[in-house]
């Protein structure tokens, strides 16, 4: 006769639990590092992008920016190009793609944005309506999915329209 050998506080419905649980608790530790540990505002893994947190703490440093121009910066409006002239090499990549994109950009601040070493500051020129057809067409051939992504779609914004970014 052949007996199984079973713990003997265990049943076979336990054991078979044991499994489950072990996947749902991994599943839960996943999920937390995500969200706790690798949520960048700015590039996050799920979501729009936001620029505030980063480029806020930085302008709270920079005395020879007026707060008005601060506030117009953070608000997406334009800003005087004095002001983004001087911001257009800021360390805070957060910083530079909000210049990036402002309407308030000419082509003597997008094209150096243009060259950025950080993928989201060269979308963020992508972005903007003031730069000039040629510079979209070069970053419609950007090393990154994103800028080359972004800047195509411009491009066929400036099929429907061809005044759009001139």
């Amino acid at each position: 006769m052949e007996t199984s050998r079973q713990h003997p506080g265990r049943s076979p419905q336990t054991k078979s639990r044991c499994p489950a649980l072990a996947g749902l608790f991994l599943l839960i530790t996943v999920a937390a590092t995500q969200t706790c540990c690798f949520n960048d505002p700015f590039d996050p893994w799920l979501g729009p992008r936001n620029a505030r947190p980063a480029a806020s703490r930085y302008l709270l440093t920079r005395n020879d920016i007026p707060e008005s121009e601060k506030l117009a910066l953070l608000g997406y409006q334009p800003c005087a190009l004095r002001t983004l002239t001087r911001l257009q090499d800021a360390p805070v990549r957060e910083l530079r793609f909000l210049v990036g994109v402002n309407s308030g950009a000419d082509l003597s601040i997008l094209q150096p944005l243009a060259a950025d070493k950080d993928s989201a500051v060269r979308q963020g020129v992508a972005l903007n309506r003031n730069t000039p057809n040629d510079l979209v067409l070069k970053l419609s051939k950007d090393p990154n999915a994103n800028v080359r992504w972004t800047a195509e779609n411009r491009r066929l914004e400036f099929g429907a329209n061809p005044a759009v970014g001139r």
